[in-house]
């Protein structure tokens, strides 16, 4: 099987008529930490080792990476931020027998993530972490076609740590202690994701392939029905206590009292939209807070009302006690109904989104580890045939 003699070009074998080259670049991602997750913002500070394995088989016999030999390279797309640190380590010989090379990338910095808050403050969240492979434009190489493929760490994790008792493909760094790293959130999985394979991803005129780092966590909901939830639900409660009122003799003072729980409601909601970013669409805090605003206001409406008919009914009137017990009684029956009603949609709403997530919690580490498949865990490939590695 030939190979081009110039090192500065990937070792594909060169092609026959109508193929198109290639070479298996292994992927594989630890996660060093996890510093913080910005919902404001929308973005993930993380620090990630991305190590790439590949057969260069012009390489055999050879104990050091000669500095004029290619080798793959990476960009982390959804990077952002100018103090954000990308490092890119010389490649090494790690079993010179069949020329298996390896090389380390190091990502420090904030990941620009987009965020779905609709169940917001009971969403879950896919942290995705976006990986190209370089340009063929960049590699200066005289291929048509971007040779690299992506693939999975695996059949080549042998050669690259022969003593490794547990290859992993993703996880988080054994001296990463997730579960107290960020308490508002929960770790639930780690998957690998190949753009190429899963979405038919052709990547446009270079050829370019993609994976998909997805980090799925889970809010810890419990601090925000303490702080937001319960508060707001107390405010709109207060709204009852306009019952005591007489609708007709203190009319003005009711509607004094529900203003002043109106504007109390508009305060908290200030506050609570400082922690949110903008977004065109009601989260659940949103139409919980939107459900307050609207009972104050329908009690509003109906005190209205209710002052407006014993007008007309002569309920003033100072010998029209019965009519007044009677208006009197159809007004707290009105407000018990707006009170209960609004209570009721309270219960269900958040009902809904917690039954699910009750008691979850971090998963323990070996079961979000992504470990290398059974089946290379005693494999080793050789030169004469790198395609073996499928």
């Amino acid at each position: 099987m030939l190979y081009p003699d110039d090192l500065d070009e990937p070792p594909v074998p060169i092609p026959k008529d109508g193929e198109a080259p290639e070479v298996r670049v292994e992927f594989k991602v630890c996660f060093d930490d996890i510093c913080s997750i910005d919902t404001l913002q929308g973005t993930v500070t993380a620090k990630l080792w991305i190590g790439l394995a590949w057969l260069d088989p012009r390489l055999c016999g050879k104990t050091e990476f000669p500095k004029n030999s290619w080798a793959p390279s990476i960009v982390m797309k959804n990077c952002v931020g100018s103090d954000f640190v990308y490092e890119c380590h010389t490649p090494k010989i790690t079993d010179s027998e069949i020329g298996q090379c390896y090389r380390l990338f190091y990502g420090n910095g904030n990941f620009m993530c987009a965020m779905d808050l609709h169940e917001y403050p009971f969403d879950d969240q896919n942290l995705n972490f976006v990986i190209r492979s370089e340009s063929l434009h960049v590699m200066s190489s005289k291929l048509k076609s971007n040779p690299i493929r992506f693939e999975r760490y695996g059949s080549m994790a042998k050669a690259v740590y022969p003593k490794d008792p547990n290859p992993r493909v993703l996880y988080f760094d054994d001296d990463f202690d997730y579960k107290q790293a960020i308490p508002e959130w929960s770790f639930q999985s780690l998957i690998l994701y190949n753009n190429n394979k899963e979405e038919n991803f052709t990547g446009g005129v270079d050829d370019a392939q993609l994976m998909t780092i997805k980090v799925k966590v889970q809010r810890e909901y419990m601090y925000h029905i303490n702080k937001m939830v319960s508060v707001l639900s107390m405010l709109s409660l207060l709204t009852l206590s306009a019952i005591k009122m007489d609708p007709i003799s203190e009319y003005p003072d009711r509607m004094s009292y529900l203003v002043t729980v109106f504007l109390a409601i508009v305060a908290f909601d200030f506050v609570v939209s400082s922690s949110t970013p903008s977004i065109s669409y009601l989260t659940v805090l949103d139409k919980l807070t939107t459900a307050s605003y609207a009972l104050t206001f329908l009690v509003g409406v109906e005190t209205l009302l209710v002052a407006l008919v014993a007008e007309a009914l002569g309920a003033a009137e100072e010998d029209a006690d019965d009519l007044r017990d009677s208006v009197k009684r159809w007004d707290r029956t009105a407000m018990l109904v707006l009170v209960g009603s609004i209570s009721m949609y309270y219960v269900v709403l958040i009902g809904s989104h917690v039954k699910y997530k009750l008691n979850t919690s971090d998963l323990p580490r070996e079961e979000l580890d992504d470990t290398v498949e059974p089946q290379f865990l005693n494999h080793r490939v050789h030169a004469s045939n790198p395609k073996n590695c499928v």
